[in-house]
């Protein structure tokens, strides 16, 4: 983080670009989001970041559970912040602004999770319920399974 700090503040950060694959991906993710609260916004390309939500697409495969469960995971989440808003409209204000682009494999359990997430946002942003940007892309010609998504076989 420091050296990525060191960086931006020598050349304010127009050069400079985080990109990761997997874990690398995760730690890139989280400079960013750490330079972005501080107002610097800087290029992502992260392939393959582990996605925290469970992979709801690989678990159940029913459209219309998947979408229910998605929804009431939103309502917890929003009355959850509801009732949480001393100072968390600062950080997310700060953040919003911050576009990284997304490669995931759809077949790839520990990632592909951002496609349902975003898919999601896009629904609620349909129904009037905020915006939502992202730069996402799917690999359509994805290799099944983690290993083979990973090149490990």
């Amino acid at each position: 983080m420091k050296a990525v700090q060191d960086m931006v503040t020598a050349d304010g950060g127009s050069n400079l670009w985080l990109t990761g694959h997997s874990l690398g991906a995760a730690i890139a993710m989280l400079v960013g989001r750490t330079m972005a609260k501080a107002g610097k916004f800087l290029e992502a390309f992260l392939f393959n970041p582990p996605c925290i939500s469970l992979p709801v697409d690989h678990i159940i495969k029913g459209k219309k559970v998947k979408d229910g469960l998605r929804f009431a995971a939103t309502a917890y989440d929003n009355n959850k912040k509801q009732r949480k808003r001393i100072g968390n409209e600062d950080t997310f204000a700060a953040i919003s602004g911050w576009i990284p682009r997304i490669f995931v494999n759809q077949k790839d359990p520990v990632c592909s999770g951002y496609i349902g997430y975003f898919e999601h946002r896009k629904k609620l942003q349909d129904l009037g319920a905020g915006p939502t940007e992202a730069n996402v892309a799917v690999d359509q010609w994805a290799k099944p399974g983690l290993n083979r998504a990973h090149n490990l076989e």
